[in-house]
């Protein structure tokens, strides 16, 4: 079978052995590109995703000790306390106290919270943590992102339930 190929190339004219042969590069060349290119694209995004999940998990280690040391708050709060009372305590004791700026009624029992420049997991956890053991509702909900990363600014309107 070689024998054939190697003859039917020498019975060709140097022109078509040179187009045969920049014909054969560029085929290399395109599949190259075509395995290249979508790996190359791929590497770049996992190359991002592995920066910001590092940056979550110094976050993480940093967070971490500091929720657990708070360790699980009582699931029954006083009866004669208000809900402002337990608001301020909750928030306080999960390390939202300097960035809760308003806390004033909202008509109904409701009560409009606001934070300023709080980390997001932390307003995340401290509303899990007052639904399970306050028994209190989020009824509406404003969050934009504050200059810092993992910051937010937040309106809250918070109800008894």
């Amino acid at each position: 079978m070689r024998a054939g190929l190697q003859q039917h190339w020498n019975s060709l004219t140097m022109r078509e052995q040179r187009m045969l042969g920049w014909g054969a590069g560029c085929a290399v060349v395109l599949l190259l590109l075509a395995v290249q290119l979508p790996l190359q694209s791929k590497l770049q995004t996992l190359q991002s995703s592995i920066a910001t999940h590092r940056t979550d998990l110094a976050w993480l280690q940093v967070a971490g000790p500091q929720l657990a040391a708070l360790g699980p708050a009582p699931l029954t709060a006083s009866s004669n306390e208000s809900m402002l009372v337990r608001i301020d305590r909750s928030a306080r004791a999960i390390g939202l106290g300097s960035t809760l700026v308003v806390s004033q009624p909202a008509g109904d029992g409701a009560l409009r919270v606001q934070l300023q420049s709080a980390r997001f997991n932390i307003v995340m956890a401290w509303l899990a943590q007052l639904s399970e053991q306050h028994s209190v509702s989020v009824d509406t909900a404003t969050i934009d992102a504050a200059s810092e990363a993992g910051m937010v600014n937040a309106t809250l309107v918070l109800r008894s339930r």
